[in-house]
């Protein structure tokens, strides 16, 4: 009798331990649950970000390629350009003589063509240009016996004739127009508009001195009304009002002058330089996007691992429950057998 009791109160010790872990379990699991379902979530937000990461990471490589894209397409077009302007290229026969033979070191004090020497602002180019025609390609040098030496070198060797402008002689004023003859649409003198060495100075006075500058046909042929014709007048479209009176103009093929070639050769440089430093900002904002995307990979990386081990472990106490059932079910069973045992025994 005894016996039995002491089974009863065991059975009903287990019991009561086995239905006290099985709470503590049920709400272990939905703890465990709550955690899985916030990470999911957590995940699912972690791939939003991923897609907008990469998105943006499309992005900025497109523009990267086509920053790289323009940069090239500008290099390409400055190289075509230095080419030819190594060459000499677009020079008289004559003129390139002359030059090779002063880089060579047959001719002295040649200081090189009007055009290598000066310089302009790309929005005047066409008007300077034709403002001054062939004299862009005179050779301008230290004096008489320089001219004098260039001169018997061409007819020596049979090269043709060009035109020498000897520092030492050449003196020239630069006109400034009253205020009464000005007229709406006068931009400069055709010298101001140019820059170059001091030492220069007046070899541009006297080849754009008394040439003037207008923005279009109306303003110049205004303005040659009112000065009586007496100066040359040059449209920044290359339209030309000569002295005297005469009209000269039309179409002009662009950018295949000798001044228009420096100065977008210049215009190009300067481009190249702004594209490369966008091209290595570009490259910065790639390399941040880049950096960017690999954290949040590997924020989701953890995420999952840190999902998964918690599924593990649900899984284990899955088990662990139903393990637990089990052995609450088999309480059951002996307690009721127990009790079955006392009954009879009463």
């Amino acid at each position: 009798m005894e016996e039995l009791e002491e089974r009863i109160s065991s059975h009903s010790r287990k019991q009561s331990q086995f239905q006290e872990q099985m709470q503590e379990l049920q709400a272990y699991l939905e703890r465990r649950r709550e955690q899985i379902r916030a990470g999911e979530e957590r995940i699912e937000a972690g791939e939003a970000q991923l897609e907008q990461a990469r998105s943006a990471l499309d992005s900025q490589k497109a523009q990267l390629e086509k920053q790289q894209a323009n940069r090239n397409t500008v290099a390409q077009r400055m190289g075509i350009l230095q080419d030819l302007e190594k060459n000499h290229e677009g020079f008289y026969g004559s003129v390139k003589k002359i030059m090779s033979a002063a880089e060579s070191g047959r001719l002295s004090g040649i200081y090189g063509t009007v055009s290598q020497l000066i310089s302009v602002e790309q929005r005047y180019a066409t008007a300077v240009e034709i403002a001054m025609g062939p004299s862009l390609q005179h050779l301008v040098c230290q004096g008489d016996q320089e001219a004098k030496a260039g001169i018997a070198y061409l007819k020596q060797g049979g090269f043709g004739r060009a035109t020498f402008l000897p520092l030492s002689n050449i003196r020239a004023t630069v006109l400034s127009l009253t205020e009464q003859e000005k007229v709406p649409g006068f931009v400069a003198t055709a010298a101001r508009l140019v820059s170059c060495d001091s030492q220069f100075d007046q070899i541009v006075a006297s080849l754009l001195g008394r040439t003037l500058i207008c923005q279009d046909l109306d303003s110049a042929s205004q303005l040659a009304q009112r000065t009586g014709h007496r100066y040359k007048i040059v449209t920044l479209d290359g339209q030309v009002i000569n002295a005297g009176g005469s009209y000269t103009g039309g179409s002009l093929i662009k950018n295949t002058g000798l001044l228009s070639r420096k100065t977008e050769i210049a215009s190009l440089q300067k481009q190249l330089g702004q594209l490369g430093k966008l091209v290595e900002q570009q490259n910065q904002a790639v390399l941040e996007a880049t950096q960017l995307m690999t954290q949040l990979e590997e924020k989701q990386r953890q995420r999952k691992a840190i999902l998964d081990a918690a599924k593990q472990e649900l899984y284990r106490k899955n088990l662990e429950r139903e393990n637990l059932e089990r052995d609450v079910q088999l309480t059951k069973g002996e307690l009721l057998q127990a009790h079955q045992e006392n009954s009879l025994l009463l």
